[in-house]
């Protein structure tokens, strides 16, 4: 019996250490496996996208009370906040972008997601017609070049946006709920978040833009693809200086 005995705890010693072995194995392959994945995240940090909106704050407008279609309450404050923004071009490459875009300014308070004040809209650039694009052997009126990383030279014609230090390429606007009595909202001496998005996708037909490429080749690259800005935060102030609603708004320019 204990013969017997011996040669059951042995064999049971052998599938311990066996199956022990293809523990230690699986482990030191997924750790393996985890330090090669970590390695890899470092050394391919995530794609910039070819392009980016540098946006800053432009002039702002304070008003209070009900506007001329009688949409707030008489105590109530909205910010019309005028927006700079600057094309960042990320490519070894002159790209050419179109001028019609959609696009999507989004406004948010620390810590939340949903948005307080949300803007959209857009369209194809006028005169993007496809037949007039694929008979033109370079490009036309309807596309604005950013050039490739500080190089402000480029071959495309005299309607070009060139790009200098402190320059605007464009502008655009948000309107923001100072306070709202119907919604509680109260942003005297807050802060929010704005973010804006442009996309370029809907100006012209997907199939059309490598045509367009071995067209134009020679003053760069047709890009139509989605551009975001960095998140901006703006304060607004405790007390600011407003207007009567109904009162138009001061022509005033960008600051």
């Amino acid at each position: 019996m204990d013969r017997h005995a011996e040669k059951l705890a042995s064999a049971s010693r052998a599938v311990y250490y066996r199956v022990n072995m293809k523990v230690e194995a699986a482990a030191g392959f997924l750790l393996i496996l985890v330090c090669g994945t970590v390695l890899l995240s470092q050394n391919n940090p995530a794609p910039v996208s070819d392009v980016t909106i540098a946006m800053s704050a432009g002039a702002t407008d304070y008003c209070k009370g009900q506007n001329i279609h009688n949409e707030q309450q008489p105590d109530d404050i909205t910010l019309l906040l005028r927006l700079k923004l600057l094309y960042q071009n990320h490519r070894s490459q002159t790209l050419l972008v179109p001028l019609g875009f959609n696009f999507t300014v989004r406004v948010t308070t620390a810590g939340q997601s949903e948005p307080i004040s949300l803007r959209q809209g857009g369209g194809g650039a006028s005169g993007l017609d496809v037949k007039t694009l694929t008979a033109a052997s370079r490009p036309t009126e309807g596309f604005m070049s950013l050039a490739a990383g500080k190089d402000a030279s480029s071959k495309i014609p005299d309607y070009s946006v060139l790009k200098f230090k402190d320059s605007v390429d464009d502008t655009d606007f948000v309107r923001i709920p100072v306070v709202d009595r119907s919604s509680g909202i109260d942003l005297r001496g807050k802060s929010v978040q704005i973010v804006l998005t442009r996309d370029y996708r809907s100006a012209l037909p997907a199939d059309l833009v490598p045509k367009l490429n071995d067209k134009w080749k020679e003053y760069g690259l047709v890009w139509a693809g989605v551009a975001e800005s960095e998140t901006v935060t703006f304060q607004i102030p405790r007390d600011p200086l407003m207007r009567d609603c109904r009162t138009p708004p001061p022509n005033v320019r960008p600051q």
